[in-house]
């Protein structure tokens, strides 16, 4: 399969899915190439460098960044930005703490109520 098809065409499709809505015969090209993507990173470690960089930071680091999940917040101290933890609102007595479970979306909430 490999000799006719080349990993950086592989890498290159956006699975935009154009493909998929213009083929005449049913055929899912998408899902084709997500199997042959999966191949060559499982079976061959043969991912992109960046790709290879993200399954290290999330092997050491429980997540895609470079950094510990100790320093998690540490950006948004460094902001000035106040974000409630759980744990905190627990130990402060809050029995059922009103609070959404992460930035993105407290700034969808915070988007929508401007609205």
């Amino acid at each position: 399969m490999f000799d006719r098809i080349t990993p950086e065409e592989i890498w290159a499709c956006t699975t935009c899915n154009a493909c998929v809505q213009e083929c005449p015969v049913n055929i899912d090209p998408v899902s084709i190439v997500l199997e042959l993507r999966r191949y060559l990173c499982l079976e061959k470690s043969a991912a992109p460098r960046d790709l290879n960089i993200m399954f290290t930071n999330i092997e050491n680091n429980g997540a895609p960044w470079q950094f510990s999940s100790e320093d998690s917040l540490k950006w948004a101290t460094d902001a000035g930005i106040d974000v409630p933890l759980m744990a905190n609102l627990f130990s402060n007595g809050k029995k059922n703490p009103n609070t959404c479970f992460g930035l993105a979306h407290q700034a969808l909430l915070t988007i929508g109520l401007k609205r």
